[in-house]
């Protein structure tokens, strides 16, 4: 286990410099260190640098603002387990960070017993140990250990007090709310019991008196007050300018912009129309016990995050191109290029041709003839009928932009095989007069001229989120029925009923206010009319992107995924939401074995996840 030890300071660089040399000889293990500063004016930011510490420093901000700079920082380092020691603490025992380690694992939250603990012993036991700690009364702040459980449960102080007082109370409600700290003790507690405390070989520095003012602490009540009975889970920071603030403090670090709890996506512009691309944050979460989680070595260790790329539109203009009809594999004939490298359902014979392979591999040549397809045609569509959500994030996304600009003319449109609903979508868009032409399977087909995307889009898996915005206000009903469900569970019926446990699911979801959409019973205008109003979907990763496309800015979009899943299965969900403005956590759960449902899902962590993410 990996300890992350984060040192809280405000206008103490003596003592801030004795904790670090502390940590580091005494330290049993290798720690994870960081000193979190809360605008010191006397140097502490640039003492600590110089001895080699990583130090995240920013303007005064209060104590819940700084507690969450270390705990970011140590989430996205990978600890999991974290000790926050105040400036007026020091370790004094060889090995000290062994018991908080032990102690956080134990039991989720701990802190720091204060003062004479043989009079808090003898009141309420425990011999402040972490196999035995002592059941307080109180809630000491001057040092806190958690697991990365917890703080995933709960997530992070609430940034909306302001200096001194209330916060780390709050924090500890929410935990013990969650079932950590004093609430998974074994024993039967006194009601008044609030905090399990250990020594953990901590002591006192000298006590300046340092405090907030009666009005400081007195605003943090009502603040306290307020926010009690809120969600469980909490972010670092309240509304996007506190967001931008905190991250630009954590980049100035060097930390990328997320952790295993919480990832921002940065995006870029759309050259088209020069209009942002909205920004959306991903939760992550994996409460499953020995679930890996498929996005760490793809997204959360990454030094920067790639952006969404520009709008996928029509830049590559083909005389003599080739297309194959079994995945639509476009070709330039003349150059020798291969422009859409989509893997084909089959090997594809080119080489008589003489064009380059692929990036996944040697072409070959189809056995079936070469057809004429025409003097010009425009290829909308990339990948074939098993691509999930192509219809949707390429398609649909390429059909509007190229009438909004007038490309498409009388022109042939060529696409994969589509499914009736996909064309009554497309109905629905004003796209049904379009000439749709799906070419022959195992044919390659010759055009004058063919206008496609350039090269490279299938791999970037871009979308046009300005063209995605509108077709879901294109989509939209006038008016969406009141009376419908505003938490919605989207599957199948008949992939529920390949799990065992579909009555209990069934029954969780109800508690927590959902009800089931089932999509394979649905029209295209009675998905309208579900999911404009939905404030939440749980989804199981795969067939659920109309549903998304279809909800309203700020809906939750909860996605329910397998271990072990590709950057592109993660990726697929992630792209949609950011363009539509949405929030989206992913779920990670046990892969089911085969033949079975594609994922297991444990009731009671989902159970757990839902109150997290929507209280």
């Amino acid at each position: 286990m990996t300890l992350g030890v984060g040192i809280l300071s405000h206008e103490r660089r003596a003592s801030v410099l004795r904790i670090v040399a502390a940590v580091r000889e005494l330290s049993a293990e290798p720690v994870a260190l960081v000193v979190a500063d809360d605008g010191s004016g006397d140097g502490t930011a640039e003492a600590g640098r110089a001895e080699g510490v990583r130090v995240i420093a920013g303007e005064r901000r209060g104590p819940a603002w700084n507690r969450n700079r270390a705990l970011w920082h140590l989430l996205t380092a990978g600890c999991e387990a974290i000790v926050l020691i105040e400036d007026d603490l020091v370790p004094a025992q060889a090995g000290w960070d062994r018991e908080w380690a032990d102690a956080a694992e134990r039991w989720g939250v701990v802190s720091h017993a204060p003062g004479d603990r043989a009079h808090v012993r003898t009141r309420e036991g425990g011999e402040g140990t972490a196999k035995d700690p002592v059941r307080s009364p109180e809630e000491p702040a001057g040092a806190l250990g958690v697991s990365r459980a917890a703080l995933e449960a709960v997530g992070f102080f609430d940034s909306r007090f302001r200096g001194y007082g209330s916060a780390h109370g709050e924090w500890a409600a929410r935990a013990r709310r969650a079932g950590f700290g004093a609430a998974r003790h074994e024993r039967a507690l006194p009601r008044k019991t609030r905090t399990l405390c250990i020594g953990g070989g901590l002591e006192p520095l000298a006590d300046d008196g340092r405090g907030g003012d009666d009005e400081e602490l007195a605003g943090n009540r009502r603040v306290a007050r307020r926010v009690r009975g809120g969600t469980l889970y909490r972010d670092p920071w309240s509304g996007d300018e506190q967001r931008r603030a905190f991250l630009a403090e954590q980049r100035l670090t060097g930390v990328p912009d997320g952790g295993r709890v919480l990832r921002v996506r940065a995006v870029a512009a759309a050259p088209s129309s020069g209009e942002a691309i909205a920004r959306t944050e991903l939760v992550l979460l994996s409460l499953q016990p020995g679930v890996a989680d498929p996005l760490e070595e793809h997204v959360l260790r990454r030094t920067a995050p790639r952006e969404i790329d520009a709008a996928p539109e029509f830049l590559t203009r083909v005389s003599g191109g080739l297309v194959d009809g079994t995945d639509l594999l476009a070709l330039n004939e003349s150059a020798g290029e291969v422009l859409l490298d989509a893997p084909p359902a089959a090997p594809v014979e080119l080489r008589p041709l003489g064009l380059a392979a692929g990036a996944r591999g040697t072409l070959t040549r189809p056995a079936g003839p070469t057809a004429d397809g025409g003097e010009r045609a425009v290829l909308a569509g990339i990948h074939g009928r098993h691509a999930p959500g192509s219809f949707w994030l390429e398609l649909v996304p390429r059909l509007l932009l190229a009438r909004e600009r007038g490309i498409l003319g009388d022109a042939p449109v060529l696409v994969p095989p589509l499914r009736a609903d996909e064309h009554a979508a497309l109905e629905l868009l004003g796209l049904g007069g379009l000439d749709l032409r799906t070419p022959v399977p195992d044919t390659l087909h010759r055009f004058g001229e063919l206008l496609l995307p350039g090269p490279g889009v299938a791999r970037a898996r871009r979308a046009c989120p300005a063209a995605l915005r509108r077709t879901r206000a294109a989509l939209a009903p006038a008016a969406a029925d009141a009376v419908l469900p505003r938490r919605l569970f989207v599957a199948r019926r008949d992939a529920l009923a390949r799990r065992t446990d579909e009555d209990a699911l069934l029954e969780l979801l109800y508690r927590h206010g959902f009800e089931a959409a089932w999509d394979d019973e649905l029209t295209q205008p009675e998905r309208i009319h579900h999911f404009a109003r939905a404030e939440a979907l749980l989804v199981v990763q795969g067939p659920w992107l109309d549903g998304a496309l279809l909800a309203p800015e700020g809906a939750f979009v909860i996605e329910l995924v397998a271990e072990g899943a590709t950057a592109g299965e993660i990726e697929r969900g992630w792209t949609l939401t950011s363009a539509l403005g949405q929030r989206h956590a992913q779920v990670v759960c046990r892969r089911a074995a085969a033949g079975a449902a594609p994922i297991t899902i444990d009731l009671e962590h989902l159970d757990r996840v839902l109150l997290t993410l929507l209280g």
